[in-house]
């Protein structure tokens, strides 16, 4: 997923739109891009407004990003009156109208909670942002468990599905867990698993989120058989989360 995000920012891709139940997981890969790119990233939640987070610093710590950075509040680190996405469309317009540096990445959360019920105004001013997007230097990144882009921009957004953890991430989730059990007031005395031991629970885990990895392993260690991690529980909570989604089977 990084390499294509940085292929489309080198291309002057407009906008993505990036399918996910990860939010934190994808807002970070998403700082590892702008860490890149050398670019300023800002995040738009209906809740806050336009917050910068990367770089997250004062003004002395940006001059070696190639970003335009916007009027944030030293107070409240976000931009003033950005709450409604329209807004926040406007604002961002506006204030790179002059502008001789990229904006950088523009990141607006749970889009697709609005995405039906766009006003006209509020989808103009998308719509108005996405088509100079390139020129100024700014990558929109739409963020939400799922979205069905209006009609009137739908050819400037690519959609993109955030990738589920991998063996290699759900090692990290697993091995951290395992720490924290240890360390907790209680001392957990856990077993090492061995080799085959260990990747039968990491192969349970295959197809679960972070936090639902995380939820999984914890279970599994409060469960313990002889003291080591239970593979069947992560199976059984991998069964419960598939019936959650109402998509799949577990047969």
């Amino acid at each position: 997923m990084r390499d294509k995000m940085l292929n489309y920012i080198s291309a002057g891709f407009p906008a993505v739109a990036l399918r996910t139940v990860e939010e934190g997981r994808a807002l970070d890969e998403i700082v590892e891009i702008a860490k890149a790119k050398h670019r300023n990233m800002f995040v738009w939640t209906c809740t806050k407004g336009i917050e910068q987070v990367w770089p997250a610093g004062e003004a002395k710590d940006l001059k070696k990003y190639n970003g335009f950075k916007l009027k944030v509040s030293r107070e409240t680190k976000t931009v003033e009156d950005t709450e409604a996405p329209g807004d926040a469309a406007v604002h961002i317009l506006r204030a790179t109208a002059a502008q001789k540096e990229p904006l950088g990445i523009m990141v607006f959360c749970d889009m697709h909670a609005f995405a039906e019920h766009l006003d006209p105004a509020t989808e103009r001013a998308i719509k108005d942002l996405l088509s100079v997007a390139p020129k100024r230097g700014i990558f929109v990144v739409f963020l939400g468990a799922g979205w069905t882009i209006p009609r009137s921009f739908e050819n400037a957004v690519t959609v993109m599905d955030f990738d589920l953890p991998d063996r290699d991430d759900l090692d990290e989730v697993l091995a951290f867990i395992e720490s924290s059990a240890k360390q907790s007031k209680s001392k957990v005395n856990l077993e090492a698993l061995t080799s085959g031991e260990r990747e039968d629970v990491l192969r349970a885990a295959t197809g679960l989120t972070h936090i639902e990895a995380e939820n999984a392993f914890a279970l599994a260690i409060q469960e313990r058989v002889d003291g080591k991690i239970n593979a069947k529980t992560v199976y059984r909570e991998k069964a419960a989360a598939v019936r959650r989604s109402g998509l799949m089977e577990i047969i």
